[in-house]
């Protein structure tokens, strides 16, 4: 069977679950496929285009929400349970931003909700509205990191979805 770039997107989605960021090297995505280094360059055009494609991978199941902290939530939900996701999202946001289907999502609501005069301030608003969600998601894990290291009882994944619930409804409204 042909090597895919599907193949290639799943495998490394599979290893950055398992074994988190730091393990995600393309020598060791190549030898979970046994393959060459090389073949995957076929596929990717580099460590930054494969996080882009990781990156939409998470976020292909986006769905529709009418509210700023339903669509936090929803988010903090996906990448919590990915080890060093908020990382690969911002890669993502650092080389095609256009690929965050969430940033554009929280665009579209802040421009549903009147923010801003223009497009600019929606532009932030939504940059702000993200980067909120990825510090918790990072706080979160790196808690959870903590716990495991000191043998104590790592936080539920609840406490940062409510977390971000209550700060991006505070922070919507002004």
């Amino acid at each position: 069977m042909a090597l895919t770039r599907a193949d290639v997107v799943a495998t490394a989605t599979r290893i950055l679950r398992d074994y988190g960021l730091a393990d995600l090297t393309m020598r060791r995505l190549a030898r979970e496929l046994g393959v060459g280094p090389g073949a995957l360059y076929w596929h990717v055009a580099d460590k930054q285009d494969l996080l882009v494609a990781v990156t939409e991978g998470l976020m292909a199941r986006l769905p529709v929400h009418h509210d700023a902290a339903e669509l936090a939530c929803w988010l903090a939900s996906t990448l919590l349970p990915v080890p060093d996701a908020a990382d690969v999202v911002r890669v993502a946001l650092a080389w095609r931003p256009e690929a965050v289907s969430a940033l554009g999502a929280f665009e579209e609501l802040a421009s549903a909700a009147g923010v801003g005069a223009g497009v600019a301030p929606r532009e932030a608003w939504a940059r702000g509205a993200l980067d909120l969600v990825l510090g918790a998601v990072s706080d979160h894990q790196e808690a959870a990191r903590a716990a495991v290291a000191r043998q104590s009882e790592p936080p539920a994944a609840g406490q940062a979805e409510a977390r971000v619930r209550a700060a991006l409804t505070r922070w919507s409204r002004g």
